[in-house]
């Protein structure tokens, strides 16, 4: 159901895409890719991540919409390949997006010494599961970019702001009325 509405709310930007791209009159592939990117992409990836687990066949349908917005931005012939159209545009697949989101999340949480996702990532996982986990499809990624990813990690140490009502504060509390205005300037 969450990948459906933001396949539809991702469609609807679409629409807005299509009216700027004329074949004659419309904007320029420049200017496509960045209204793409703040309008559209933005939807596809908000919380990928988390999709990391969902079916192939569900985060397919989001892809659909970014072939869609290339064919847009770069004008090409619907038989066009879309690797050659992610290379026109400059443009990585969503795959490789999620991919790259979930690492980075899954270091966020092997980094944060307090966080519980921590000692899920330290301890061995189960295979018992039919569908693979967030642990799962993380350990899997990393194991497939060993090579690419940076060998140096440091412990992210969160750093929280007291809330207001846990701050002190030193109250006076007056008994007495003041006669004269304090603003007023005595000479």
């Amino acid at each position: 159901p969450h990948l459906e509405r933001t396949e539809a709310k991702a469609r609807r930007k679409l629409a807005i895409l299509r009216k700027l791209a004329g074949s004659s009159w419309g904007a320029n592939e420049k200017t496509l890719k960045r209204v793409y990117t703040g309008l559209i992409r933005s939807i596809l990836e908000y919380g990928s991540a988390s999709w990391s687990t969902a079916a192939i066949s569900n985060l397919q349908v989001l892809d659909k919409v970014q072939n869609q917005a290339l064919w847009l931005i770069t004008g090409a012939m619907k038989t066009t390949p879309i690797d050659e159209m992610e290379k026109v545009a400059c443009t990585p697949p969503l795959s490789y997006r999620r991919d790259t989101k979930t690492l980075i999340q899954a270091e966020k949480y092997k980094n944060m010494p307090t966080h519980p996702m921590k000692a899920r990532f330290r301890d061995l996982t189960s295979g018992r599961l039919k569908r693979s986990s967030f642990v799962h499809r993380s350990k899997r990624l990393i194991r497939t970019y060993k090579d690419d990813l940076p060998d140096i990690t440091k412990d992210i140490t969160p750093t929280l702001s007291p809330t207001p009502w846990e701050q002190h504060h030193n109250f006076t509390i007056r008994t007495t009325i003041a006669t004269t205005c304090p603003m007023r300037a005595t000479a």
